[in-house]
């Protein structure tokens, strides 16, 4: 008995503290900005865009210094986190932190971030969106035109000659936005990539949190390096890129299918209109 109680006490009552406050932030987040190339390896932004980021929590009053750990340190654990798909235990060690304290700051940071999703995405104030070959024509959803030329590598050396290639030509380059910005998405937060460690609600979460760190991000770091090895992927996907527009989408109503070729026609000629006075002069 006398031997159990002293091991207790050795192993509980006299166990050090995890780590200071003082020691933690002078490691770890020294760490973190020790370089502009250190810090976006570790949390996908330069010290600059950083310190933007978690000055613009502190001003909003959406996340606070604790006597246990600042903003710069709870921002900094949650990008880590997100950049890497890091488990908790693993960050445990980066950031000398219990699992306890990591899990209670990456919630803290995430309720912050959607608590300002207004402030970081700013939707459209169109009233449709653009979709691909496999959903059909809708009043809010708008399709390309089929059995007309779409990719772009099919315009190569060429402008497009009506309007209905001209509509293609752009909802084409829309996509390429799309996707490089889903490329980018996924290369800057390894968290998107993997086999989810969350439930759906919390993995629905995450993704916003990420969209808006990924807003920010193309604000005040334009030049940023993920942008490049994306455009150059999708520079080779377009080289090869030459299937069909998927033939057999699922149908839609009459009425439906009505309005969604009514509004298409209607950009399409609007677009044609504007391209050709361009290219009179």
């Amino acid at each position: 008995m006398l031997v159990l109680c002293t091991e207790y006490y050795e192993n509980y009552l006299l166990r050090a503290p995890y780590e200071s406050n003082y020691f933690t932030l002078c490691t770890f987040i020294t760490h973190v900005i020790d370089s502009d190339e250190h810090c976006h390896n570790l949390l996908r932004m330069n010290v600059s865009c950083f310190r933007q980021i978690f000055e613009i929590f502190k001003r909003a009053g959406t996340l606070e210094d604790t006597i246990h750990c600042k903003v710069e340190e709870q921002v900094a654990i949650f990008l880590h986190i997100v950049a890497h798909n890091q488990r908790v235990r693993t960050i445990r060690a980066c950031a000398r932190r219990s699992g306890a304290t990591i899990s209670t700051y990456f919630n803290k940071v995430l309720k912050a971030i959607l608590s300002m999703q207004d402030f970081f995405i700013k939707p459209p104030t169109g009233n449709f969106y653009l979709a691909d070959g496999g959903y059909p024509l809708l009043r809010h959803f708008i399709t390309a035109h089929r059995q007309t030329t779409y990719h772009l590598n099919e315009f190569r050396g060429r402008l497009p000659r009506t309007s209905n290639e001209l509509f293609n030509h752009r909802h084409s380059s829309c996509q390429n936005v799309i996707d490089r910005t889903f490329g980018v998405l996924k290369k800057h937060f390894n968290i998107l990539n993997e086999e989810p460690m969350y439930n759906f609600e919390k993995q629905f979460d995450i993704f916003l949190a990420c969209c808006c760190i990924h807003n920010h991000i193309r604000c005040f770091m334009p030049n940023d390096s993920m942008v490049e090895v994306v455009d150059n992927f999708l520079v080779v996907r377009l080289l090869v890129e030459n299937e069909d527009i998927p033939r057999n989408p699922p149908q839609s109503r009459d009425d439906e299918k009505r309005a969604g070729e009514a509004i298409r026609d209607t950009i399409s000629a609007q677009m044609q209109n504007d391209f050709s006075r361009r290219h009179q002069r």
